[in-house]
């Protein structure tokens, strides 16, 4: 073997050590390239979820006892931070243990906007021998979509 032959089987090395280097650092590159689009669909999804949030209403209920036994107060809040639309509210009650005094209900439902942190207050009665029970449903619509719907039970 001549100094030829030599220098070109040290070339030879020397160009798949090259490749090799090569292939190494271009599937090193490719993961890092996935991982980067994986954690860029993590930070959209939560962007996307935080601004669903901000326009979402989200309603809760509690009941405010009066100082008499017969008498409540249903306290219905939007507690969510997006406006409520076109806030709708069903008695599902059964009529024999507690009612809702449907008059308050046609005074303050259908109820064009319900804004963040707004509540609003229902008169019922409670029938003693039976206790309270009180079954809702309210339906509403806001930024996110239309005809939302929840059953509360108490």
């Amino acid at each position: 073997m001549d100094a030829d032959d030599l220098s070109s089987i040290g070339s030879l090395a020397v160009a798949l050590a090259a490749l090799v280097v090569s292939l190494v650092s271009m599937r090193k590159t490719n993961q890092f390239g996935a991982t980067t689009d994986r954690l860029n669909r993590l930070l959209i999804d939560r962007e996307t979820a935080a601004v669903h949030e901000d326009k979402a209403a989200r309603f809760i209920a509690e009941i405010i006892p009066r100082n008499s036994p017969q008498f409540s107060i249903l306290r219905i809040c939007n507690a969510g931070k997006g406006v409520a639309c076109n806030v709708r509210l069903t008695d599902l009650g059964d009529r024999q243990s507690t009612s809702l005094i449907p008059d308050t209900i046609y005074r303050n439902f259908p109820k064009s906007l319900l804004h963040p942190q707004q509540s609003v207050d229902l008169d019922f009665f409670v029938k003693l021998k039976f206790g309270r029970k009180i079954k809702i449903r309210i339906e509403w619509d806001d930024a996110i979509d239309k005809d939302h719907a929840m059953e509360l039970e108490f």
